[in-house]
């Protein structure tokens, strides 16, 4: 999975509010950019075709 990506500056405009870590704002504007956008994507790819061999063990975070 790709490490998850950081705006280059705070979007909530109070600097002097934690960091880039602690931040709010809608980015990236895309949501199918977002870390939790393609993991679950990758889950629900993951039951619309379930090994036929074996047992599918499957867990989906999302935080």
């Amino acid at each position: 999975m790709a490490p998850q990506n950081m705006p280059p500056r705070k979007l909530n405009r109070a600097p002097e509010y934690g960091s880039r870590n602690t931040d709010w704002g809608a980015w990236p504007e895309d949501e199918r950019q977002t870390i939790d956008y393609r993991t679950a994507d990758y889950c629900i790819k993951a039951l619309e075709s379930p090994p036929v061999d074996r047992p599918l063990f499957l867990v989906c975070g999302i935080f």
